[in-house]
């Protein structure tokens, strides 16, 4: 998951750079083409991981709220009996 940002980036501006060099673009511009879309989909990436861990982290938060709700349900049980 660390490496998702530099991933995206890195395939998305491989792939400008093989359309823009099929359709005849110069090379300066492809160049820019490549620096802008590796900077965008760098940032996307940033986005995607910091949303996908927070939801990681908040499945984990639940599931360990449920187990201890769960425990204590179940020493308040065995008191009761």
């Amino acid at each position: 998951m660390r490496v998702l940002p530099f991933l995206l980036s890195l395939l998305m501006a491989i792939i400008i750079s093989i359309t823009s060099y099929i359709r005849g673009v110069g090379q300066g511009e492809i160049y820019v083409r490549m620096i802008i879309s590796l900077v965008l989909f760098f940032m996307l990436g940033l986005f995607i991981r910091s949303n996908v861990e927070k939801l990681h982290e908040s499945i984990k938060k639940e599931k360990q709220d449920n187990n201890l709700q769960d425990t204590c349900e179940a020493v308040g049980g065995k008191e009761n009996a």
